[in-house]
């Protein structure tokens, strides 16, 4: 029987990201809960580097930053996953990329939508969401569930232990351009 996420996952995950004190720690907590929701993923994401997976973004966000920075005026920034469909037969690409904004409101849908902040090389890849989107091809009764709730909370772990430091507060959100986010 498939398992379908929910609007629980995301607070649980999101809960889960935010409270622990190391990527480590997150991908433990998170690895527990998947497995109580019926989605055993210990083997696969055992052979993940997870300091080597945070590195590998942090390393690209600061290169990001140092080249195109972040504007004072900016009081958010989100991170949208997307999914690159390559040329046939040779998969796909999970990645995300980056803008801000003035001011986050989500009581106001539309806050995300107009960006002060859009650097041009904008995308950061991952090569834990390209595995992540390739356990979702093998594991069809899973399929859902990896595709959204376990591959926005690996873009949140990677985003909250990844992110190099701004100097300043900033609202994080990551999420999908459909609408639904996590708020970091």
């Amino acid at each position: 029987m498939p398992i379908r996420p929910s609007r629980e996952d995301i607070y649980k995950v999101t809960e889960l990201v935010s409270c622990s004190a190391c990527a480590d720690e997150a991908l433990i907590r998170l690895v527990k809960y998947f497995r109580s929701r019926g989605l055993d993923l210990a083997n696969e994401l055992r052979q993940v580097d997870i300091e080597c997976a945070v590195s590998e973004v942090r390393d690209q966000l600061t290169l990001l930053f140092k080249s195109e920075p972040l504007p004072r005026e900016v009081g958010f920034i989100y991170f949208g996953l997307f999914d690159l469909r390559l040329d046939e037969g040779s998969g796909s690409h999970v990645g995300f990329y980056i803008c801000g904004g003035y001011a986050f409101d989500r009581a106001d849908s539309d806050s995300l939508c107009n960006p002060c902040y859009f650097p041009e090389d904008r995308s950061v890849s991952s090569g834990l969401l390209d595995l992540i989107k390739v356990m979702a091809i093998t594991r069809p009764s899973g399929r859902d569930f990896l595709e959204y709730t376990v591959m926005l909370a690996a873009a949140a772990l990677l985003v909250r232990f990844g992110l190099p430091s701004l100097g300043r507060p900033c609202k994080l959100i990551v999420g999908f351009d459909d609408g639904d986010y996590i708020e970091l």
